[in-house]
């Protein structure tokens, strides 16, 4: 948190602080398998055969992160952006069990300090319930276009992102052409 409050001291109110975490599902994603996966069998084997335990992690890693984004927001971050990386990776059935309402734990806990973003990669299919949350904006990845996802959340909530990461490789002379 040193870190976060030397940082807002030396942005000296030119620019906000942006705090983040990783969201449950993410978390445990990566506490299941180990590692990075292309698929998260393991995780999801885990939660499909086990959801009370599975359960009883999403809840205490949701309740370590509320307190983590809590104390980013003490220490200077104007707004906190939690991203849920794999959620993509649940059917929409399954992200209403295992990802959204510890996304939505957080947003509200969260949203009485400062402002919370909501990023689930990958699950545009998740973004009319999320514009229902206490969210104040929903970050979007480059699988659904900004019309669809203002369609989807009805334009009643801030959208931010949909640009794929990998166009930054792309030429210079291509990108200025392409933000021209």
């Amino acid at each position: 948190m040193k870190a976060l409050a030397l940082t807002k001291q030396a942005l000296n109110g030119r620019v906000p602080l942006i705090g983040f975490a990783g969201a449950p599902w993410t978390l445990l994603c990566y506490m299941v398998e180990g590692k990075g996966s292309k698929t998260f069998d393991k995780a999801k084997q885990f939660c499909f055969t086990q959801p009370e335990l599975a359960h009883k992690l999403l809840q205490k890693i949701t309740d370590v992160t509320i307190k983590y984004l809590i104390a980013q927001t003490r220490s200077g971050a104007d707004l906190v952006q939690v991203f849920d990386s794999w959620s993509g990776m649940l059917s929409p059935a399954d992200f209403k069990i295992f990802a959204q309402p510890y996304l939505e734990q957080i947003s509200d806990a969260v949203s009485k300090h400062a402002p919370v973003i909501l990023f689930p990669k990958g699950s545009w299919y998740a973004l009319a319930d999320l514009a229902n949350s206490s969210a104040s904006g929903l970050g979007l990845d480059w699988s659904v276009t900004p019309s669809l996802a203002r369609q989807l959340t009805s334009s009643k909530i801030t959208l931010q992102g949909n640009f794929d990461p990998s166009k930054l490789l792309a030429p210079i002379p291509q990108k200025k052409k392409k933000n021209k």
